[in-house]
């Protein structure tokens, strides 16, 4: 994991894939290293080793502070670790999973498979053309000249490389030269451990409770990292403008700069904000919700939703993240605005037996789909 720091605690599939792996019986280590980093260890003492809370040991190593990462243009090509090769012969793995393509650190990787070509290697990519753009000069020297080398070499040694959307396979056949005969989908999902299914109604019982919420309302959820491509402040709107005292929203999450206002201003007693919540509390107030509305930029809470059993609404990003719906689980609005979200919500909620459609896939197909230990399997070739 040096793609970027490793925090303990995080929801993201970092942490959760290990995690699983252990599970599954493996003996799992997590390379790391010390920029940013987690409060577990002292950045100054790297390179380090600790046990994180899934009794995983987590070895940092120490950030490259070479002059050359002052140096523009050059620094993209430059490892940001010290001594990777060396911590993989000391682990002398059987396995290797690489978060992320495009660090130069991966050649490392590369040239530690080329020399133990019995081991299996994967890797995985979460940028597209959203969060990872190619238009300025520095973009496209850093993706389409440094991560498409580390793409090819991929291509040729790794079992499979994976995008975990639809619309990352493709990036990363486009941008970093992964072949298609490498490339397939790795879907994120929710720990399935974590999701107290037995346990749903008390639990929709207890929150509703808490927000003053009544148990025959239709509550909706949204969430995450509150910015304005969220687009929670047009559904905010249109929770307002639809005035119904039977719907509720819990938004739940950090707003960002730019929402600040939004968080101030919102004052229908309808509207419930709870702030930020951890990964494990958001699976709760999942099952204690009807719907989870997404109408902007992707995050893994749509994933999250989805194996939860949860019925969703998303924005539609011309196919680029449809693997959440499984078979009738979601809806999608390709034109996110007040008016057409109110529709949506209004026909989802009006509309009874379509709702019970939705909610049935979704806790018959969807949360298996995105079970964490399916996943895990699929990662390094289990199934």
């Amino acid at each position: 994991m040096v793609a970027c720091f490793y925090k303990n605690g995080f929801g993201y599939q970092e942490n959760i894939l290990p995690a699983k792996h252990k599970e599954l019986g493996y003996d799992v280590s997590i390379i790391t290293y010390n920029k940013g980093g987690d409060a577990s260890y002292n950045e100054a003492e790297a390179p380090a080793k600790y046990i994180n809370p899934d009794g995983i040991p987590v070895y940092v190593l120490k950030s490259n502070n070479s002059l050359l990462k002052k140096v523009p243009f050059v620094n993209m090509l430059v490892y940001s670790t010290c001594g990777l090769y060396k911590q993989l012969e000391k682990i002398n793995p059987d396995i290797i999973f690489m978060h992320g393509i495009n660090m130069p650190d991966n050649l490392e990787v590369i040239r530690y498979k080329q020399h133990h070509a019995e081991i299996k290697l994967f890797a995985d990519n979460h940028s597209d053309y959203y969060n990872a753009p190619v238009r300025t000069l520095k973009q496209k020297i850093y993706r389409r000249v440094c991560g498409r080398r580390i793409g090819t070499l991929l291509g040729k040694w790794a079992e499979k490389i994976w995008g975990v959307t639809p619309w990352r396979v493709i990036y990363q056949q486009e941008i970093y030269g992964v072949p298609p005969t490498k490339s397939a989908l790795l879907v994120m999902g929710g720990d399935e451990n974590k999701i107290r299914i037995s346990e749903r109604e008390e639990i929709r019982d207890s929150i509703r409770t808490e927000l003053k919420i009544p148990k025959d309302a239709f509550v909706i959820i949204t969430g995450g990292k509150i910015d304005r491509a969220k687009n929670i402040h047009i559904l905010v709107d249109a929770i307002n403008d639809l005035n119904n005292d039977k719907l509720y929203l819990i938004i739940f999450g950090r707003y960002e700069k730019d929402m600040i206002d939004l968080k101030d201003t919102i004052v229908n007693k309808n509207i419930k904000n709870i702030g930020w919540i951890d990964a494990n509390e958001t699976y709760d107030y999942f099952l204690a919700s009807d719907l989870a509305v997404f109408p902007g930029t992707h995050s893994v809470l749509w994933e999250q939703a989805c194996a939860t059993g949860l019925p969703a609404l998303f924005k539609d990003w011309q196919g680029g993240f449809n693997h959440v719906d499984v078979g009738g689980n979601c809806l999608f609005i390709k034109d996110v605005n007040k008016s057409s979200l109110m529709e949506a919500i209004d026909t989802i909620y009006s509309n009874h037996p379509l709702y019970e459609e939705l909610k049935h896939n979704a806790e018959t197909k969807a949360r298996k789909e995105f079970s964490y230990i399916e996943i895990a399997k699929r990662s390094i070739g289990l199934k």
